[in-house]
């Protein structure tokens, strides 16, 4: 077993500071995750799209964090205006509601996950960063053998 410490990217894009507050201080207690091994998690924070994209261009992120509703879009339509920009990195989704059809919705353009805003604790946040790369790597090996 490597002890090597792995390094994950996290773009966090919010454009509530005591939100993403809550999501960065996770991170930053979350740097040594045993169950999966030593990880660094590096994170960066945005408010808006278009300080995303600027990001993006400067940096390859491993996952990002994105808030439903940011000042310039909401719901749905921010989903898909991301993934104009964020080729494939993984979007796990943070909103304060969900319901099945935003959930289908969400998926169906791309989200990889949800984590509710007032459950969020880093737990719930690792145990799904670590379940959308499990979930990732099955489906290339999927895709590759079919």
């Amino acid at each position: 077993m490597s002890s090597d410490i792995r390094t994950m990217k996290v773009l966090v894009i919010e454009d509530n500071p005591s939100d993403a507050d809550v999501l960065i201080d996770i991170f930053d207690h979350s740097n040594d995750i045993s169950i999966y091994g030593p990880y660094e998690i590096n994170v960066q924070w945005v408010k808006e799209l278009d300080e995303a994209k600027e990001r993006l261009e400067d940096y390859e992120f491993d996952f990002i964090f994105l808030d439903l509703d940011l000042g310039e879009t909401k719901g749905i339509e921010t989903i898909v205006e991301t993934r104009k920009f964020s080729k494939e990195i993984p979007i796990i989704v943070t909103t304060s509601y969900i319901n099945r059809k935003l959930w289908h919705e969400a998926f169906s353009q791309g989200a990889q996950d949800f984590i509710l805003k007032n459950s969020m604790n880093s737990q719930l946040v690792v145990k799904t960063i670590f379940y959308t790369m499990e979930k990732l790597k099955y489906r290339q090996i999927s895709n590759a053998v079919g």
